[in-house]
């Protein structure tokens, strides 16, 4: 159940609504609006879990749609422009082309 005080309330009787927000939500107002919420620490917990449970699932969704953009993007690259965004000189990169080439070749 929730209870609502106003901020002058609050003020005169903080420990007896401390003591209530143990098992109750309470809401403060000021000027007969909704200002604060007062909770228990334990549902501060949870919610604190929920917050970062969230934030986490929003990253992990930004990085798979960056995920999805980047494979996108790199299925029209050739493998030396692969290589030259990966930060390698365009002489290794040649080298690991042409090694890369010998490879099945060999295991065929």
């Amino acid at each position: 159940m929730t209870k609502v005080f106003s901020s002058t309330e609050v003020k005169a009787r903080f420990g007896t609504i401390l003591k209530l927000a143990k098992d109750e939500q309470v809401i403060i107002e000021v000027h007969g609006e909704p200002e604060a919420v007062l909770i228990s620490y334990s549902e501060y917990q949870l919610f604190e879990e929920l917050r970062e449970s969230n934030r986490r699932r929003e990253a992990l969704k930004a990085l798979q749609e960056f995920r999805g953009e980047v494979t996108a993007g790199i299925q029209d690259l050739t493998e030396e422009e692969v290589y030259r965004l990966a930060g390698i000189s365009e002489v290794i990169a040649k080298g690991i082309i042409e090694k890369d080439k010998e490879i099945p070749s060999k295991s065929l």
